[in-house]
């Protein structure tokens, strides 16, 4: 968010964060890459959330995928 000068993490997209995780795996071999969710990408339904999550894996190689906030929705 600071990065690319926003007041908030609301603005981020999914692509934004898919573009800034690619650089993040290229850079790194042994270490746990952590992607998180942005606003929008998992609100509306459990399977949007996995949706979102599986783009995250697929695309930018995150291994683990983090959201916060998700009122209620179960994925497990």
């Amino acid at each position: 968010m600071t990065v690319l000068g926003h007041q908030t993490t609301i603005p981020v997209t999914m692509d934004a964060m898919i573009h800034h995780c690619q650089a993040v795996r290229r850079g790194v071999r042994e270490a746990l890459l952590v992607a998180d969710l942005p606003f929008g990408a998992y609100e509306v339904s459990a399977s949007q959330a996995v949706a979102s999550a599986i783009r995250l894996i697929k695309e930018d190689g995150a291994s683990v995928v983090k959201l916060e906030g998700a009122n209620g929705i179960w994925l497990g």
